[in-house]
C-alpha cells in the first residue's frame, strides 16, 4: 500500500468514527463498523463523491468548450469590428475626398469670378487713365497752341 492508500484508509476511518459518535449522541444508539447502515451510507457517500468528480469532469468539459466558444466568438467579433472599422474608414476617406474636391472647385470658380471682375476693372482703369492721358495731352497741346499762337 503506498502513502496515499494509506491517507486515504486514515480518512475514511475517521470518518467512519466520526459517524459513529454522531449516531450515539443524537439517537443513543451505539453503531458498530460492520452496521448494515453505516455500510449504506458509506456506499451512498462514495457514490455521491464519484458522481461529484464525474459532474467536475463535465462542469469542466463544458467549461473548456464555452471558453473556446467565447474566444471564437470573441475573434469573430474582432475580425467583424476590424473589417467594419476599415469600411467605415474607406468610406469616410472617400467622402471627405469628395467634399474636398466639391471645396476646391467651389474655390476655383470663386477665384476666377474674382480674377475676371479684377480684370474688368483693370480695363475699366486702363481706358479711363488712358482718357485721362488724352484729355490731359489735349490740354497741353492746346495750351502749347496758345502760347504759339500768342507769343
Amino acid at each position: 500500500m503506498n502513502s496515499n492508500e494509506k491517507n486515504s484508509l486514515s480518512q475514511e476511518c475517521d470518518a467512519l468514527d466520526e459517524i459513529i459518535r454522531e449516531v450515539a449522541i443524537r439517537h443513543g444508539i451505539s453503531v458498530g463498523r460492520d452496521d448494515p447502515i453505516l455500510m449504506t451510507y458509506t456506499i451512498n457517500r462514495q457514490v455521491m463523491e464519484s458522481a461529484i468528480g464525474i459532474q467536475k469532469m463535465i462542469l469542466n468539459d463544458h467549461l473548456k468548450g464555452l471558453r473556446t466558444l467565447s474566444k471564437e466568438l470573441q475573434d469573430e467579433a474582432a475580425g467583424r469590428l476590424e473589417q467594419t472599422m476599415r469600411e467605415a474608414a474607406n468610406s469616410i476617406c472617400l467622402a471627405l475626398e469628395q467634399e474636398a474636391k466639391r471645396l476646391f472647385s467651389l474655390q476655383r470658380m470663386e477665384n476666377e469670378m474674382v480674377a475676371r471682375k479684377m480684370m474688368e476693372e483693370y480695363r475699366h482703369l486702363q481706358r479711363s487713365s488712358s482718357i485721362s492721358f488724352l484729355v490731359s495731352f489735349l490740354g497741353f497741346a492746346i495750351a502749347l497752341a496758345v502760347l504759339w499762337y500768342t507769343g
